[in-house]
């Protein structure tokens, strides 16, 4: 049998003693623990399969114990005991991630049972867990190696550029230059789009700093377009990080590039427990039937791809926010576009 350690959690002296004899015997490698932090403390030094977890302990309640064990051992399998059947409390251990719910007397045959599928259940997320880390690693491998190979192809192109070539050779060299230059592209919005599914801390940001530094930095582009941005300071803060100013400045650069207009309007209201950001524009606008499309990724926007729409979404809802679009006139999509970004406020 290969080596399955059991962690046995109950400050029945006799109860604990009876179990691990029982499970050793089967063949489990057993250790024990009276209370809680005893419990914590041993899974810190010992990874465990599964724990058996008695539901009152001296020192806290059994559920109590399930977000620390699983924040050490996400793919720990444990197992509630319990003298006192409770719906409500059944319920509750479930959704902090129990396995399974077992009810005092024991029945030796189910507990026995109810950890071989335990004992299964951490074989297929260790497994799993084992092969996304694998993935994850060729896939930062490969996005690595390719993307120091596009610059060595962007040097040379650049050196080749140089040299004496006639205007079709050059022209040859720009388009082999543009289409390096979105492969680099593409990896680093691929390696941010992982960044942004990451769990990450949020804290309170004020929406107006974030909104006049995005204004600032883009006003050359717009300044080369002859296109005006208006903004309409909010002194409001939200719930967000630092990847705030990258979806704004996502969304604002979009309507620079892409739109074809000449006015960019910025404004906020409070509405329903967010901040709800509008960025409108007066150009070409995009017709309804296109509008959901563009925030899924891999949609096409004049020969490249474009994530830039789906990380301004998946970074909104990120927030718990969301991310809609709508025409600037009702009814009328040639007349512009205006994207609502809805962001919670913060709770000061």
């Amino acid at each position: 049998m290969t080596e399955n350690r059991l962690l046995v959690i109950d400050d029945d002296p006799a109860l604990r003693e009876t179990l691990s004899d029982i499970f050793q015997e089967k063949g489990y490698i057993v250790d024990i623990a009276s209370t809680g932090r005893e419990a914590i403390d041993k899974a810190r030094q010992t990874r465990f399969n599964v724990a058996l977890i008695d539901i009152m302990l001296p020192d806290m309640e059994g559920i109590e114990l399930l977000p620390p064990l699983k924040e050490m051992h996400s793919d720990m399998a444990v197992i509630m005991i319990t003298a006192y059947a409770s719906v409500e409390t059944a319920v509750r251990a479930l959704n902090e991630g129990a396995f399974a719910y077992i009810i005092k007397p024991l029945n030796m045959d189910e507990v026995l049972a109810t950890i071989r599928e335990a004992l299964v259940k951490h074989r297929l997320l260790r497994e799993k867990r084992q092969a996304e880390e694998k993935v994850k690693f060729y896939n930062s491998l490969l996005m690595h190696d390719i993307s120091n190979k596009d610059q060595v192809i962007i040097g040379y192109l650049g050196l080749l550029k140089k040299t004496n070539l006639s205007k079709e050779q050059t022209g040859f060299v720009e388009k082999a230059l543009r289409a390096t230059r979105m492969s680099v592209d593409l990896i680093e919005r691929v390696e941010y789009l992982a960044k942004i599914k990451k769990k990450r801390e949020l804290e309170d940001v004020s929406l107006d700093s974030v909104m006049k530094k995005v204004v600032k930095n883009l006003s050359p582009i717009a300044k080369d377009k002859g296109i005006r941005i208006d903004y309409e300071p909010a002194k409001m803060m939200v719930r967000a990080d630092s990847l705030l100013e990258d979806m704004f400045s996502n969304l604002v650069q979009n309507a620079l590039i892409h739109s074809g207009c000449d006015e960019i309007n910025i404004y906020t209201v409070k509405e329903n427990g967010f901040c709800k950001v509008s960025i409108e524009d007066n150009g070409k606008g995009i017709p309804d039937n296109e509008k959901e499309k563009i925030f899924k990724r891999g949609v096409k926007e004049k020969k490249s791809i474009n994530i830039g729409l789906y990380l301004v979404k998946t970074i909104a809802e990120s927030y718990n926010g969301k991310v809609e679009v709508t025409n600037r006139i009702e009814k009328d999509y040639s007349r512009g576009t205006r994207f609502n970004i809805y962001i919670p406020k913060a709770a000061i």
